[in-house]
């Protein structure tokens, strides 16, 4: 019978009568018995406790007589519980469930590194890692590479994908492998309109559009852009290609969008997630989780506040701007202008000069991380002596890029990975200083050979 009246146990009696939830309620059991509930774990967790407070057991027994004296021994009483509960509910879960005895399972991440597995409800951060699971139980596994690296197969199962279910067997393994993902150095994908906020009499919904300003072809399958919420994501499907020199548009309601226009360029969508009428963060990944363009706009000055509501976009004036900044921004003619050149274009030495802020700025390099060659620029309020330098982790100087006078506005330098003798310098992390006589600063440069 029942420890428990029969209707405090109903729910989950009917709940385990689907052989689903029956499956990853015995997975995640495992999962625990494997983590927080093995005695190494509870065991440590006792003597963390116990060493915390067993300084103040005289006091408390000097105040209150013949309490606690037995401290030591109850202390023995819950780790003997924690030492040997885990056998007791093993044997438990297999003759409730009827099942075979259990085998052990090691998962493995090269030395390399790149990534973690997770394994039903798990993600462990060590590796060879192992647990013990039910043989006629499929998990649950899945590759998540980091940031800067992509999944390239598990070594028994080329075919598989990064997501699966697995029978496992006695003596099981199973290795995931990573790659760095560099992506090319001449990727320039810039987030180059946006629409936020319709006006009432002409309303496509929200949109976006992005332009290839690099030299290059770019696979985006599986790249995903968001919002300020990471639970908002649009991932762009397979074989998605664009070209040099191409726009492409992302819109919320594809159905409303074509509605009112008809671009000759690629349109993605839906998305149910709309942007913020207030602004936000918007960004761009690639598929290893690399952030590829990201600005915060906002419905206030600096930024045109004509795109609020009032049927204008917001419109870059060039691509080869940094855009992060409000002034590289101003609002369309029309109702914006959708995979296509924008309205307001202009070229960097007009019009951006004339926006630039009267601060200094040293831009994040892009690609970054980055194997052959890495954009940096810069912009300053006045004519001067700039120096710009690279540094090696133990801050010595390997390159020196520039060491010359420069007009106001914007300025990119290329650093292609060597040092001043034109030597290719190793995988590692760099730092590019920029130095004038009333600025410092300095960004982070990862090389991956």
């Amino acid at each position: 019978g029942w420890p428990n009246p029969p209707w405090s146990t109903f729910l989950l009696r009917k709940m385990l009568e689907s052989p689903i939830y029956r499956n990853r309620f015995i997975n995640i059991f495992c999962d625990r018995l494997n983590t927080i509930f093995k005695p190494s774990y509870l065991v440590d967790r006792l003597d963390s406790l116990s060493s915390y407070i067993q300084d103040i057991i005289p006091i408390h027994q000097e105040r209150w007589p013949y309490s606690a004296q037995d401290w030591d021994y109850h202390i023995q009483i819950v780790e003997n519980f924690a030492q040997n509960r885990h056998l007791y509910m093993r044997q438990h879960l297999r003759e409730f469930f009827n099942l075979p005895g259990l085998v052990y399972c090691l998962f493995v991440v090269p030395s390399t590194g790149g990534g973690k597995i997770k394994i039903n409800t798990i993600i462990p951060e060590d590796y060879p890692w192992g647990g013990y699971y039910y043989p006629n139980i499929p998990i649950e596994v899945s590759a998540e590479p980091d940031t800067g690296y992509i999944f390239s197969g598990w070594a028994q199962f080329p075919d598989s994908s990064e997501s699966m279910k697995i029978q496992i067997t006695d003596g099981f393994t199973l290795t995931a492998m990573f790659e760095p993902f560099i992506g090319g150095d001449s990727l320039d994908l810039v987030i180059n309109e946006i629409n936020y906020n319709s006006s009432d009499d002409f309303n496509p919904e929200d949109w976006i559009e992005i332009y290839n300003n690099g030299v290059d072809s770019v696979n985006i399958s599986g790249w995903f852009f968001t919002d300020e919420n990471e639970d908002h994501r649009y991932t762009f499907p397979e074989h998605t290609i664009i070209h040099a020199g191409e726009y492409f548009v992302l819109a919320q309601d594809t159905s409303a969008f074509f509605n009112l226009f008809f671009p000759t360029s690629d349109v993605f969508g839906s998305f149910e997630f709309g942007l913020s009428g207030g602004g936000e963060l918007i960004s761009l990944y690639d598929v290893s989780g690399r952030v590829v363009d990201q600005l915060e706009y906002d419905d206030n000055a600096p930024w045109p506040i004509e795109p609020d509501g009032n049927g204008p976009t917001l419109e870059l004036i060039s691509p080869d701007i940094p855009n992060d900044i409000a002034g590289a921004w101003s609002f369309s003619s029309g109702h914006g202008t959708p995979g296509e050149q924008n309205s307001v274009f202009g070229s960097l030495d007009n019009e951006f000069e004339k926006t630039v802020p009267n601060t200094y700025s040293l831009f994040p390099g892009y690609p970054n991380p980055f194997n052959s060659n890495v954009k940096i620029k810069f912009a300053i309020p006045s004519e001067q002596f700039v120096e710009i330098i690279i540094l090696n982790i133990l801050g010595e100087k390997v390159r020196t890029l520039t060491n010359s006078n420069y007009g106001p506005g914007l300025n990119t330098l290329f650093w292609d990975g060597e040092n001043d003798y034109g030597q290719e310098l190793s995988t590692g992390l760099y730092f590019c200083s920029l130095k004038t006589k009333k600025f410092q600063n300095s960004i982070k440069l990862l090389l991956v050979k």
